[in-house]
């Protein structure tokens, strides 16, 4: 098979896990009214779980590095990924609060090592090719995002319980992975000495995992509070908060196949910061009119203006080698980790309408972290 060949063929197969893993986080986000009502859930309760995957995600840093270096990214999305689809089929099926709040922490840990197995094979890919391939795969991650929240919405339309739901999905990805897999790029894993594991980042590095941080504070924040707002706020019903996720998601995904090329013509640190700053005034503006249609517009620009962090992040990341990724997409976690706390706080002290105006200012805030993404650095070797 010629190299060009193969590489289209690989980058098939990693744009399937990156739809799959989409396809997970929107389904449990988009069920939110289900979790909450078989659990008897409310906003702290709720936060209190997407902490927890939070904290799975931050502490996964040691175990993500160690695996990246001992199986490679192409091992890690197969194995990493099965044991997501597996542990996403069982949250209905946990007998208590304690025992699944547990679960969802396994299940963070889990995520992250999927998320830096299948953009350490982006980087890798890219690094081989010799063409941008990051904005492309986190398009197809919110195609998949889009398609799940879709089908969580007709679930939940239907009232099928998650019982099934959950189960039939979760399967469904193990499946694929594993037709998937064979195709993905084979890293090298040979024996090698383990004192680079260890090395501290360089400012660089911590610099883009900072704007990381903001970057998945905002988007858990959309995707754990958006469905409550729409649910409990605007009293559109669970159809419409499943929806609200799927609109985000389209709109992100027509974002992110264009963000490549808009970064090369603006430049990536203006077009992240342009980006934050509509997202701000987007949902800034539709929570102060509190309607149904301006919130749906409202959408809409948060979906653009997110659209093209993650994908110029870990193109940029990439340029540090593999090993820059586990560190950033750690601190990434980090502000899964916080987001929950801080915003379940706050609408333990007010109200879920402030949870909206606080995550404006978290858009304003990734504004002024684009800076991280500034030229300058030289494409090393994943």
């Amino acid at each position: 098979m010629s190299p060009d060949r193969a590489y289209r063929h690989a980058r098939l197969a990693l744009a399937v896990f990156f739809i799959a893993c989409g396809a997970i986080g929107s389904s449990l986000f988009a069920r939110q009214p289900a979790l909450q009502l078989q659990y008897h859930l409310d906003a702290l309760g709720w936060s209190r779980l997407l902490l927890s995957m939070g904290l799975g995600g931050l502490l996964a840093f040691p175990l993500t590095r160690w695996l990246l270096h001992h199986w490679g990214s192409q091992t890690m999305c197969l194995r990493c990924g099965m044991l997501m689809g597996l542990g996403f089929s069982l949250i209905p099926f946990w007998p208590s609060l304690a025992t699944l709040q547990a679960a969802l922490f396994v299940q963070g840990i889990i995520g992250s090592c999927v998320g830096v197995a299948i953009n350490s094979q982006g980087a890798l890919l890219e690094f081989q090719s010799k063409q941008r391939n990051m904005g492309f795969q986190h398009a197809v991650f919110y195609v998949g995002t889009f398609t799940g929240a879709i089908l969580a919405a007709l679930a939940a339309r239907l009232q099928l319980p998650i019982a099934w739901h959950f189960p039939l999905l979760g399967m469904t990805v193990m499946a694929v992975f594993i037709l998937a897999h064979p195709r993905l790029i084979q890293d090298e894993v040979a024996p090698r000495s383990t004192s680079h594991l260890f090395q501290r980042p360089s400012r660089a590095v911590l610099q883009l995992g900072a704007l990381g941080c903001m970057a998945a504070m905002t988007e858990s924040a959309i995707n754990g509070w958006l469905p409550a707002y729409f649910n409990q706020v605007l009293h559109a019903g669970e159809a419409w908060a499943a929806a609200s996720l799927a609109l985000f998601a389209f709109a992100a995904t027509i974002g992110r196949f264009r963000s490549d090329a808009h970064a090369e013509r603006w430049g990536a640190p203006q077009l992240v910061a342009a980006g934050g700053l509509l997202a701000a005034a987007g949902l800034g503006v539709a929570t102060l009119a509190g309607r149904l249609d301006g919130m749906l517009l409202g959408i809409i620009l948060v979906g653009l203006g997110h659209a093209a962090v993650f994908p110029l992040l870990f193109s940029a990341t990439g340029r540090h080698g593999a090993a820059a990724i586990p560190v950033v997409s750690s601190m990434a976690s980090l502000g899964s980790l916080a987001g929950p706390w801080i915003l379940g706080w706050i609408a333990d002290q007010s109200s879920i309408r402030w949870v909206m105006f606080a995550i404006t200012g978290c858009f304003i805030a990734l504004a002024l972290l684009a800076r991280a993404l500034r030229p300058g650095t030289t494409l090393t070797t994943p």
